[in-house]
């Protein structure tokens, strides 16, 4: 049984950073402008009560600088850390800026940023965004590999997340290319050493879907990271298996992650729709509370839910925001916030 869930963060957050029209504050420094530091207010649960951080996607209900500035403001209502993803650029530099103003208005707020990289194409077959002359590369390339570690390098540099995750789902890339896989291992492991040299805070991590962690039980990939893995990262869609009823979601569902010691574990993308119906919304309500049952005696250091709004984009994921387009707050946004 082979699942493919496509990443909800590598299809939005791309668009959503870099898109407000606030001017990002600055420092100057011999002559070159450098983003602010702000340094967070919160780096513990706001809810002492909880031993996890709780987080979300930072989907606006609009474009404007206005509604984007909002969505920090909201988020920070609903938890500690702010998620932003993007296709790598290899190279470019519009990528890289791109982060900018969304860091810098995540740090206002006093959230904490982990940052992904999405290395692969949403599918998780292929690599994405190579440029012209890496066109069929893979992993092994001593250009691309170069490109990487600078890449992820002056993220890490320049905006200091406290996670980041130098890529997304990348177990889908183990079924699509395993004579590959090894060859991103050692790239990983030479881009973690570069990362902790400039921000030896941050810790690094790279993604794994948990569905298909467990339908193709590949929890030996963790050992082949080894002690460069400083978080078990995973994305979590349990709809897409038994969608009828949260109810549905087996005892043992999570099960396996209970016997994970020493290593916390952050779910980066967690998710249910609201299905446009009160039926729905009630249900993505229920969904919170199944999980977060589900994963009570796991080593939760992290949850990050998929959308603050919902997006206009189609598909399964429209409803899948705490808040519709219209700026209602459903059901789930208050079961969510008082996990």
């Amino acid at each position: 049984m082979k699942i493919y869930v496509v990443s909800m963060i590598a299809c939005t957050c791309f668009i959503l950073t870099g898109c407000s029209s606030e001017t990002p504050e600055t420092t100057e420094s011999s002559g070159t402008k450098e983003p602010l530091t702000v340094k967070p207010t919160v780096s513990k649960p706001s809810n002492p009560e909880r031993s996890f951080q709780l987080g979300i996607v930072p989907m606006p209900q609009g474009w404007s600088g206005e509604e984007i500035a909002s969505a920090y403001q909201l988020s920070s209502q609903a938890g500690e850390v702010i998620s932003l993803t993007q296709k790598i650029g290899w190279g470019s530099d519009k990528y890289l800026k791109q982060y900018q103003n969304d860091v810098t208005l995540a740090r206002k707020q006093g959230l904490e940023i982990f940052i992904s990289v999405d290395v692969l194409e949403d599918d998780r077959k292929e690599i994405a965004n190579l440029p012209k002359g890496l066109k069929g590369k893979g992993f092994a390339d001593k250009t691309l590999r170069q490109l990487y570690i600078d890449e992820v390098t002056e993220i890490a540099k320049k905006y200091r997340p406290e996670n980041i995750a130098l890529a997304v789902e990348i177990n889908g890339y183990y079924i699509s290319h395993p004579e590959d896989f090894p060859h991103f291992v050692s790239l990983y492991k030479e881009a973690f050493h570069s990362i902790k040299a400039v921000s030896p805070k941050t810790k690094v991590a790279v993604s794994f879907l948990y569905e298909t962690m467990v339908a193709e039980t590949q929890w030996d990939l963790l050992s082949m990271f080894g002690e460069q893995l400083e978080l078990l990262c995973l994305t979590t869609y349990p709809e897409f298996l038994y969608g009828d009823s949260p109810q549905d979601i087996p005892e043992a569902h999570y099960a396996i992650l209970k016997n994970i010691e020493g290593l916390p574990i952050a779910f980066m993308e967690i998710g249910w729709s609201g299905k446009n119906n009160e039926k729905g919304e009630q249900q993505q309500a229920e969904f919170i509370t199944r999980f977060f049952e589900l994963t009570e005696d796991t080593n939760l250091s992290l949850a990050i839910w998929t959308l603050l709004h919902d997006w206009k984009g189609g598909g399964v994921f429209e409803t899948m925001g705490l808040i519709d387009s219209q700026g209602r707050k459903k059901p789930a946004w208050e079961t969510f916030k008082s996990m």
